[in-house]
C-alpha cells in the first residue's frame, strides 16, 4: 500500500463542500452524483495501514537509534537498558525485527 491513504471523512467532508448549483439553482444530477459517491466512499472497506518495520541500533550502553526515522531513544528508564521496545515512539515503526 502507499503512502497515499486517506481518512473516509475527509473525502466525505471533501465532497459535501461541492457546489452542485448550475448558476441557477441546485442541479440534480450533480446532487444525485455527489450522493452517490459519498454513498461509494461510505461502503470502501476498511484497510489497515501498513506499519514500517525496523529495529533498534545501539549506539551507546543505553542510546538507541531508530532505524526508520533516526530518532534517539533513552532506555535507561521503562526498559532498563535492554532497548527491546516494541514501536519508535516517534515514527510508530515496528521494532519486533525487519522486514526481509
Amino acid at each position: 500500500m502507499s503512502d497515499d491513504s486517506i481518512s473516509r471523512r475527509a473525502a466525505i467532508d471533501a465532497l459535501n463542500k461541492l457546489d452542485v448549483s448550475d448558476g441557477v439553482g441546485i442541479s440534480s444530477v450533480a446532487c444525485d452524483l455527489q450522493e452517490e459517491a459519498i454513498r461509494s466512499i461510505e461502503n470502501l472497506p476498511f484497510v489497515e495501514p501498513e506499519r514500517k518495520k525496523g529495529k533498534w541500533i545501539c549506539l551507546q550502553r543505553h542510546y538507541h537509534k531508530c532505524s526508520v526515522c533516526g530518532n534517539f531513544l533513552d532506555f535507561r528508564g521503562v526498559n532498563a537498558g535492554r532497548g527491546d521496545a516494541n514501536f519508535c515512539p516517534n515514527c510508530g515503526a515496528d521494532m519486533r525485527g525487519e522486514e526481509k
